[in-house]
């Protein structure tokens, strides 16, 4: 039998090895020449985990998170660490935000709808700028995703307002 740390390892490992994958693919999305930190990428995965049992633990009632937390906390988790380093000479948007970028690009794999991600890709830069300059934590962050959420929602049920 497994304790529950076992089970932590293990999914932490997973998740690592999967975002390492991401970021292979992310790389070759944006033509970008970039290298990750291992080590900073564990730490990022272990406080995605560290800030989602939180939550858990503080609302008993809450067996799963939901997407737009996951969506949050990945993307407050890659930021607090900022895994990745550009290599190369020029120093574009993407280049200069690539860890704000990625974050975003790993929060999307939490969410399944299609226009819902749409939503975050057309408004990139929005959520970069937010992002880094600290005006938005994840907490609003998620917040903003439940209401784009809801409104995606609602317009689905062909109403027009949340």
């Amino acid at each position: 039998m497994t304790t529950e740390q076992e089970k932590l390892s293990k999914r932490i490992e997973d998740r690592t090895l999967s975002i390492r994958s991401l970021f292979k693919t992310f790389c070759l999305d944006f033509n970008i020449n970039a290298i990750m930190s291992p080590v900073l990428l564990k730490k990022s995965i272990e406080y995605y985990f560290t800030d989602t049992q939180v939550i858990k633990n503080n609302h008993l009632a809450i067996n799963r998170t939901n997407d737009s937390k996951k969506f949050a906390f990945m993307v407050k988790a890659i930021n607090i660490t900022k895994p990745i380093r550009t290599s190369g000479d020029s120093v574009t948007f993407r280049q200069l935000h690539i860890n704000e970028v990625f974050s975003l690009y790993c929060g999307l794999n939490h969410i399944k709808d299609q226009n819902i991600r749409n939503i975050v890709l057309g408004h990139m830069k929005n959520f970069v700028y937010l992002i880094f300059n600290q005006e938005m934590n994840y907490l609003q962050l998620a917040l903003t995703m439940d209401l784009i959420f809801q409104k995606e929602i609602s317009t689905m049920k062909g109403k027009d307002s949340l």
